[in-house]
């Protein structure tokens, strides 16, 4: 717990830009993402939630005048 510690220490006489920086150099490595592969994640989730709702019919939250190519339900 000592280099802890010490790292912690060392971190007070940081910038806060510099601490920013280590902040998110510490995240991307902890969690392995950085903003490409958020974007990457992102795209599948919507990929995969685009497919899923294929063929679902979402008319009934649509405004009167897009009904039917314009025309208003009967």
């Amino acid at each position: 717990m000592t280099r802890l510690e010490t790292i912690l220490e060392q971190t007070k006489a940081l910038s806060p830009t510099e601490r920013e920086q280590l902040l998110r150099h510490l995240s991307t490595q902890s969690c392995g993402q950085g903003p490409d592969d958020e974007t990457a994640v992102g795209t599948r989730g919507l990929a995969a939630w685009t497919e899923s709702t294929r063929g679902d019919d979402w008319s009934m939250f649509y405004p009167d005048g897009l009904h039917n190519g314009g025309r208003p339900r009967s």
